[in-house]
C-alpha cells in the first residue's frame, strides 16, 4: 500500500505524550487542578504534524477521559472488546502511566498512577 492510499490513521497516547506531540503545552497535567489542555481534539491533516503521507491523509486523535485516563487506555479498552464483553475483564496500560480497568460492557472503571522508571509516586 502506498503513501497515497492511505486515507486515515488513529492515534494513541497518554495526555502527555499527546500534548507534546500536538506541540501543546503539557505542564498543568502535573500541576493543580491537574487538567490537560483538552482531552477531545479536532481531525487533522497528518502533514500538519511532520506524518510524511499524502496531503489528504487525516489523522484522529483517541480522545482521553481525564489527566491520568488518556487515549491510550481508551484504544486499549477497545481494541480488546472489553466494552463489548459481558464477561468482567481486568485491562492494564503499564507506561509513564499505568492505567488499570475492570468491568464489561455494563459498567467500567478506571484508575491511573505514575509509572515512570522508578515508579515514582508511589502510587
Amino acid at each position: 500500500m502506498g503513501q497515497h492510499e492511505v486515507t486515515t490513521i488513529t492515534l494513541a497516547g497518554n495526555s502527555t505524550m499527546t500534548q507534546l506531540l500536538l506541540k501543546i503545552n503539557p505542564a498543568y497535567i502535573r500541576r493543580d487542578p491537574y487538567v490537560p489542555a483538552s482531552v477531545m481534539y479536532p481531525p487533522f491533516r497528518a502533514r500538519e504534524i511532520d506524518i510524511e503521507l499524502a496531503d489528504h491523509t487525516i489523522a484522529l486523535i483517541y480522545p482521553g477521559v481525564s489527566s491520568y485516563v488518556g487515549g491510550d487506555i481508551i484504544s486499549g479498552v477497545m481494541a480488546s472488546g472489553l466494552y463489548r464483553s459481558s464477561e468482567l475483564t481486568l485491562y492494564m496500560d503499564i507506561g509513564t502511566n499505568a492505567e488499570i480497568v475492570i468491568g464489561h460492557k455494563d459498567w467500567m472503571v478506571c484508575t491511573a498512577a505514575s509509572a515512570g522508571p522508578a515508579f515514582e509516586g508511589g502510587g
